[in-house]
């Protein structure tokens, strides 16, 4: 995948999360009868998911300009995007409007998930191998690495 690809799904996953985060913490009451229609509404809680949103957005997105944050940060943002579609699974009929619109939250958020798995081998791709083992450079030696007697 070019640099530029990558770029694009960080900053589309990063703007999503964060749009959603502000949503949420902002306008608890419009996310939960527009965009989270399960269960009882409960302010406080949809502000700390929130909470949560922003934080893996604006990590997305400053990984834009830190490359070495971006295979670590994709492969959380994929394990928790399929977490969340798991738990879509066990309320799939539960939404409140019964619209079935549970079917597709879920499988937008599983195609998501795996968008950012895909998106995290490419960033792990492009890191390249990982540097040898080995003692670390620039250190003088262990008093054990010395041979006896000297």
């Amino acid at each position: 995948m070019s640099e530029q690809s990558l770029r694009v799904g960080l900053v589309f996953f990063g703007a999503v999360n964060l749009a959603l985060g502000i949503v949420m913490m902002l306008a608890p009451g419009f996310f939960f009868d527009n965009i989270g229609t399960y269960g009882a509404r409960n302010d406080h809680f949809i502000g700390d998911l929130g909470a949560f949103y922003i934080a893996a957005g604006g990590g997305l997105l400053v990984s834009v300009r830190r490359p070495s944050w971006r295979a670590p940060l994709l492969y959380v943002s994929a394990a928790w995007y399929a977490l969340h579609a798991v738990n879509h699974l066990f309320t799939i009929g539960d939404d409140n409007k019964g619209d079935g619109r549970g079917i597709a939250d879920t499988v937008v958020i599983a195609v998501g998930a795996a968008a950012l798995f895909y998106l995290g081998r490419s960033a792990q791709s492009d890191e390249g191998p990982a540097p040898p083992a080995g003692p670390p450079r620039g250190l003088p030696p262990r008093p054990a690495d010395y041979p006896p007697g000297d």
